[in-house]
């Protein structure tokens, strides 16, 4: 790697410290091509040591996590195994009773549904007999209606015809008729359903 040119005065060097000039002098020829493989395959395979080292660090990691994982497996059986037999009874028990309380939860809920059906059934049964009253009412008043609006006519062509029979104001009506008259009339005019 000897070489006098104009980038090595420079100063200029590419990113391994080796001057440009050098680097592109190492490739113009193929004897410094071999050492620029050299010097590529010496760097590799610091790498492959490098990793081989650390592999070997992962495989002793993972044997200890195994070997923690089998102490810890074992201890928790002995634990498992020593609280089954005083557990076993008190489980046993614990789970009949749990049973049992969902059990009587799920019919008392059960039973809480049906009451609240039977109130909305019992609601919907006197909302159709309201309904059925009112449009009964509803009836009853429009043919009361009807009949109250015959006699407002009947009543209005009486007085249509008794003021023309006197002559058009010149005449003084009853008033009493004419009072009776316009009070029916305007009952008539406030019932209106047309």
């Amino acid at each position: 790697m000897t070489g006098t040119s104009a980038s090595e005065k420079s100063g200029k060097k590419n990113s391994k410290g080796v001057p440009l000039a050098t680097v592109k002098d190492e490739f113009a020829s193929p004897h410094k091509r071999n050492a620029c493989t050299k010097i590529e395959y010496e760097i590799l395979k610091e790498n492959h040591e490098t990793l081989k080292i650390d592999y070997e660090s992962l495989e002793k990691r993972v044997k200890l996590a195994e070997e923690t994982y089998e102490v810890m497996k074992k201890l928790l059986q002995g634990k498992k195994a020593e609280g089954l037999e005083e557990d076993g009874v008190r489980e046993g028990n614990n789970d009949k009773d749990e049973y049992e309380k969902m059990e009587s939860e799920g019919k008392a809920k059960i039973e809480e549904l049906r009451k609240i059906e039977e109130e909305l059934s019992l609601a919907i049964k006197r909302g159709k007999e309201d309904s059925a009253k009112l449009e009964d009412k509803f009836v009853a008043l429009a043919e009361r209606f009807c009949v109250v609006e015959a006699d407002c006519a009947y009543l209005k062509s009486l007085y249509d015809a008794e003021v023309a029979a006197s002559g058009m104001g010149g005449n003084k009506l009853n008033s009493n008729v004419k009072k009776d008259a316009t009070g029916i009339c305007v009952l008539c005019m406030c019932f209106d359903l047309s």
